[in-house]
């Protein structure tokens, strides 16, 4: 399966997106996905998150179109932000 159309969530408090790349927020790291993201023709939603489960509501609250035409989804944080997006995709699969 080729993933072509992925979800990446982003942990504002930890990291940034700017212009295509994400970045550790103390500038020490710096991580281009886009250019690779283009080069293979992966299309993607990012959403920076706000606040803690906004990543959770986001996914849960998405209407079963928009979330079946997903292939995949990245996060890009910490622990709670991986169970976040864990959570909101089994939750969604349970429905």
């Amino acid at each position: 399966m080729v993933l072509k159309h992925l979800i990446i969530t982003i942990d504002k408090g930890k990291y940034k997106w700017k212009n295509g790349n994400t970045a550790f927020k103390n500038e020490q790291a710096d991580f281009q996905i886009e250019p690779l993201l283009d080069l293979v023709g992966v299309q993607r939603q990012v959403i920076e998150t706000e606040r803690a489960n906004h990543a959770f509501d986001l996914i849960k609250e998405m209407d079963a179109r928009e979330w079946t035409s997903y292939d995949g989804l990245i996060s890009v944080g910490g622990d709670r932000l991986f169970n976040e997006v864990l959570s909101s995709a089994v939750d969604r699969q349970t429905l």
